[in-house]
């Protein structure tokens, strides 16, 4: 009798020794809280499996650990195996020992940085049950290596734009996912002031002859932004000027780079006169609604503006350069200057270049005394002529018809092109005239009482690339529509 209540007691007590001895299992998990990238550290995880054994397994998962390897160093009998961003130990008997203890290596990568977290779960087998316990979470920060006295990670650069002495300037900063204070300093021209226009969330200050912006922590999830002033000359005049200024930053001076970094010098220049050649166009049409200014540089060169309704249109008229007493020739000066195209069918706007012409005339009397022989002009041009505006000065060498007639135009120019330039430019050699049609100076080809003629000489004279060639008519010697003069010709266009 007493037997069999023993044997009863020893099977309960060994029930209950297997019940508490897995609720009183205890895993810790012991790491750093941070690492910086390229670092190992060791981590240790500890068991207190009491006293049971069979088979086991120990599983971490890195899914969370982007840039993390693990490096197996002690494994207390296991076999273990890294793959895929999951670390395996593994043990057929789990050791006998109160206690599994194991260590491994993290292995931060050098390009990876942020919180990586590393979690896992301990698997055995007790009283014929599979079970599973959770390995407590591994958190921990990679910080970024920063590399000392390189290249800075920030760049910063400046527009100017404006005038007639107000100007909005913008300066555009990439910095990266990087936070912390940061500071913007540009100095401005002696007497002039600035005024905050779009300041990113920092504080504007003109003070000390300087336009700054100081932020006491830029957020990092901004990866650039653009701040933006207004700069104003007290005179109100436009004049050259330039920007320097410095973007200094929590993060660049982490690199190394205690004074910041420079914003490119930034040069401002009025935009006053363009002298520079540009290509011959085709006019296909007059100028519409055309407001004239003139402007006159200490060099003596004068500069006509047609500012039209749809685009300002600067062309130098002329550039007269007094020349050696032994040269009687200017075209080797002056070279071809070229015109956006305009509509041969809008408004006439022959008041505005008789203006000009006169205009011209009497700076010309004032600076300069020369003679002038044009390569492309058969007339020899006198002395009294230089007087006269170049606009005004062309010479047709064909004479006044009493008919219908058709010719093709190749190029229009607001100066004249020399012979040798169009052969270069378009490898065109014919003869050609030269007319004075509405302020442009206009060059035409051949001759026809035939509409169909001139067409065909305009399909002809594709070959040379010119801008758009096409056919022009006159009667008695004055340009007309090509409409009208087919119907005074009882002539029927062709395509």
């Amino acid at each position: 009798m007493l037997k069999p209540f023993l044997i009863f007691i020893n099977l309960t007590l060994l029930v209950f020794s297997g019940f508490f001895n897995i609720e009183d299992i205890v895993i810790t998990h012991t790491g750093p809280n941070e690492i910086s990238a390229g670092e190992k550290v060791e981590v240790s995880i500890v068991i207190n499996k009491m006293d049971f054994s069979g088979p086991g397994r120990l599983k971490l998962d890195l899914s969370n650990a982007e840039g993390i390897n693990i490096i197996e160093k002690n494994n207390d009998g296991s076999s273990f195996t890294f793959k895929n961003n999951e670390a395996l130990f593994i043990w057929y008997d789990l050791p006998n020992n109160k206690n599994i203890e194991i260590t491994y290596l993290i292995d931060a990568n050098i390009n990876t940085s942020g919180l990586k977290k590393i979690n896992g779960t301990f698997s055995f087998i007790n009283q014929n049950d599979r079970k599973q316990l959770a390995i407590p979470e591994l958190a921990f920060q990679v910080n970024e290596v920063i590399q000392q006295g390189g290249e800075p990670s920030v760049a910063a650069n400046r527009t100017i734009e404006g005038q007639n002495g107000e100007y909005i300037i913008k300066i555009h900063v990439t910095k990266g996912k990087h936070g912390g204070f940061a500071r913007i300093k540009d100095i401005i021209p002696d007497d002039y002031s600035a005024e905050s226009v779009e300041s990113a969330g920092g504080i504007f200050k003109n003070i000390d002859g300087s336009a700054k912006f100081i932020w006491s922590d830029l957020p990092s999830s901004i990866e650039s932004f653009t701040v933006t002033y207004k700069l104003i000359n007290p005179s109100k005049r436009d004049t050259n000027f330039f920007i320097k200024g410095e973007y200094a930053s929590e993060r660049l001076i982490a690199e190394g780079h205690n004074d910041g970094i420079d914003i490119p010098i930034t040069y401002y220049t009025p935009d006053v006169m363009n002298f520079n050649y540009n290509e011959l166009t085709n006019d296909t049409s007059s100028i519409n609604d055309t407001d004239l200014t003139q402007l006159i540089d200490t060099n003596n060169q004068i500069t006509i503006v047609i500012d039209s309704n749809i685009n300002l249109i600067e062309d130098t008229i002329i550039e007269f350069v007094e020349n050696d007493k032994n040269s009687d020739s200017i075209s080797d000066l002056v070279e071809e200057e070229i015109v956006q195209e305009v509509t041969e069918e809008e408004k006439e706007i022959t008041e505005v270049v008789e203006e000009v012409e006169e205009i011209i005339e009497e700076e010309v009397e004032e600076i300069i005394e020369a003679k002038v022989k044009e390569d492309n002009i058969t007339a020899s041009v006198s002395d009294e002529t230089i007087e006269e505006s170049v606009v005004s000065n062309i010479i047709n060498n064909q004479k006044v018809k009493n008919n219908i007639d058709y010719r093709v135009q190749i190029i229009a120019s607001h100066r004249i092109a020399t012979k040798n330039f169009i052969k270069s430019k378009y490898n065109f050699t014919a003869n050609y005239d030269l007319e004075n049609h509405e302020g442009w100076i206009k060059y035409t080809t051949g001759n026809f009482s035939n509409y169909k003629e001139a067409r065909d000489k305009r399909n002809n004279l594709k070959v040379h690339n010119f801008p758009g060639p096409f056919v022009t008519a006159y009667n008695y010697g004055q340009r007309i529509t090509v409409q009208e003069a087919l119907i005074l010709s009882e002539q029927t266009w062709i395509p």
